[in-house]
């Protein structure tokens, strides 16, 4: 069961279909998708409660689910890349970036919140009103998911969202679920 307030993120292997991990919740195999305002997809009908996101680097697919709340994840392998600092610059408005390493965790960070808006890597992450946790997607990657809070499901005293962190999940509980790890039909927290 998916209650409110929760986020569920799926380390898959890749190949694992999403709407396999959607049925888990549905009870049956997903409908129609349709595509929000910005293209990012979603169920439609009286499915549209259940809203999901989707990642994938190498071996490792994440995907996010929650209760009505927008979601997004982001895995990315760890790998040198070129022109990080003026991609960290630009992008992510970060002057500090000092590796590969850190330089993923921030990049997660920042696709996660702008998938969650729904608005593509152009879009500003400076309006995000969330959460952002980071997931452990295995050695050798950097993960993280994000969940949109309305204003009625912020909690009283919560700091709000920094680019330079924290990086907290104070009122959400994110879990995350191994694909395939019990014959439960529901996801459990023995799965981990």
């Amino acid at each position: 069961m998916l209650k409110q307030g929760e986020v569920h993120v799926w380390r898959a292997r890749r190949g694992v279909a999403l709407g396999e991990i959607l049925a888990r919740y549905l009870g049956r195999v997903p409908g129609r998708f349709e595509k929000g305002p910005h293209g990012k997809p979603r169920l439609a009908g009286e499915n549209g409660w259940l809203r999901f996101n989707l990642s994938h680097s190498g071996d490792v697919t994440l995907i996010a689910v929650a209760r009505d709340a927008e979601v997004g994840v982001d895995v990315e392998r760890i790998r040198p890349v070129i022109e990080m600092r003026a991609i960290a610059r630009r992008w992510l408005g970060r002057d500090d970036i000092a590796d590969e390493r850190e330089f993923f965790r921030a990049w997660t960070r920042h696709e996660a919140m702008v998938k969650a808006l729904g608005v593509g890597l152009s879009g500003a992450a400076e309006s995000f009103d969330g959460f952002v946790a980071e997931i452990d997607a295995g050695p050798g990657y950097a993960a993280a998911a994000a969940v949109l809070a309305p204003n009625k499901m912020r909690q009283p005293g919560m700091a709000p969202f920094s680019k330079k962190g924290p990086y907290q999940a104070d009122a959400f509980y994110f879990q995350v679920l191994p694909w395939g790890a019990c014959s439960n039909s529901q996801p459990c927290p023995s799965c981990f």
